[in-house]
């Protein structure tokens, strides 16, 4: 649950063209979780092969090609000794030559694993010397390991093994076992020789047999191996969808995202958090990247709050697992809203935000804020109990912060948030 380095990259398998539903919000959705990482600091990471694999991908790297210049931002993730996409795309070809001879299906997402299957102009979009940062490991390697593990674990819920002993009937009929365990006995041979990939998997099974009754499912679990090995090759954290972050074997020393994980690493969790202030999904997507560079590259009021949303999320983590608590994802989105920002019951309280930052007791603080809010032409009564709530109830909430930094802290984050085009 901690294993949180947060100069670690994260590998964004959302960027798969084979886990994708739909071009247009596919892009929105692999825009905005670009845009919020590097915003909160981290380095998000898309394989090559996407960019002439899936349009979305495509489009989502051209609405941002300006972070692939930053230092630390935003990367394309490539081979050993590989520094732009033009090599790398020659290389691939190379080594796909032989995908058009592959037996796949009519809508198999897997045809596009050969360069240049799909009419995209990647050239012209993002240029062929865009660069390409060459990964630490081989992803290669890693798939076929887990490939040929997955093929052999028995009592693994999920596994291509269990998986193709069901799509036999293998618990049923001993021909059912035979023909599961010479598939896999081959398919594990070819693993160890030559080019391996998703698409060989496919044709492996269609080659066998054209009616095995399970393919969908081992080819999922086939799409989490290879995203895991994608993440073990970039040594970092991987970012995936639900369906596959479900199918990844709990054994594999990976730190795993979704859409609903508890995380500093998740960008939809921070997003979620900061809505309360009005800030849509779709600010995060038209930003200019100039503006996100701007972010990443200055001392600013988001950056401060982003600082305090990672410590205060990790604190409650430590704090919810000594208590063997689970809480939800919504849950938690609602308790950081509540601590970081008050929700938005005390929003008209901004406007009271230049108030002397001292204790006084209830009587007091009652008096000050009604007179203040009379003031302002608000409520006195509503604003007087409202302070002596804070008072009376503590005013600590973030420690070492009072309600009333709270209260400036939200101001001028709404203010910096304006400026930048979110609000």
């Amino acid at each position: 649950m901690f294993r949180l380095d947060f100069s670690k990259p994260i590998y964004l398998g959302t960027a798969d063209n084979a886990l994708q539903e739909g071009s247009e919000l596919s892009q929105q959705s692999l825009t905005l979780e670009m845009t919020v990482l590097s915003i909160l600091g981290y380095t998000p990471i898309v394989g090559a092969p996407f960019i002439w694999q899936s349009a979305a991908t495509l489009g989502a790297i051209e609405e941002r090609r300006g972070l692939l210049d930053l230092e630390g931002g935003l990367r394309l993730g490539g081979r050993p000794n590989v520094t732009n996409a033009s090599e790398y795309f020659r290389q691939r070809d190379n080594d796909t030559s032989a995908a058009s001879h592959l037996l796949l299906r009519d809508h198999s997402a897997f045809r596009s694993e050969k360069p240049g299957s799909i009419p995209l102009d990647w050239h012209r979009k993002i240029a062929p010397d865009v660069r390409v940062d060459p990964r630490p490991g081989s992803v290669e390697k890693y798939f076929r390991a887990l490939f040929i593990n997955d093929t052999q674990a028995i009592s693994a819920p999920g596994s291509v093994m269990e998986s193709t002993s069901i799509g036999y009937g293998a618990k049923y009929s001993r021909a059912g076992k035979a023909r599961a365990e010479r598939l896999l006995s081959n398919i594990g041979e070819k693993a160890c020789d030559g080019h391996f990939s998703r698409a060989m998997v496919e044709h492996s099974y269609l080659s066998e047999d054209a009616y095995f009754t399970n393919l969908d499912e081992v080819l999922a679990r086939t799409s989490a191996l290879y995203q895991a090995a994608n993440g073990l090759a970039h040594e970092g954290a991987l970012f995936t969808t639900p369906s596959i972050l479900k199918r990844i074997p709990n054994h594999i020393n990976l730190t795993v995202l979704g859409r609903f994980s508890i995380s500093p690493l998740n960008p939809y969790l921070f997003a979620d958090v900061l809505s309360v202030l009005g800030v849509q999904k779709v600010a995060w997507i038209n930003i200019p990247t100039l503006r996100v560079a701007q972010i990443m590259n200055t001392i600013n009021p988001l950056r401060i709050f982003i600082q305090l949303f990672t410590q205060l999320l990790l604190q409650k983590m430590f704090c919810w697992a000594s208590k063997c608590w689970n809480p939800t994802y919504w849950q938690v989105v609602k308790q950081l809203r509540k601590e970081l920002l008050y929700d938005d019951e005390w929003q008209l309280m901004e406007k009271l935000a230049f108030l002397p930052n001292r204790k006084f007791d209830g009587l007091a603080a009652g008096v000050s804020v009604g007179l203040g809010a009379a003031a302002l032409g608000q409520n006195p009564l509503m604003f007087g109990g409202a302070a002596r709530q804070v008072v009376e109830y503590g005013y600590k909430s973030i420690e070492g912060l009072t309600f009333f930094e709270i209260m400036r802290m939200r101001s001028t984050l709404k203010k910096y948030l304006h400026e930048l085009g979110l609000l």
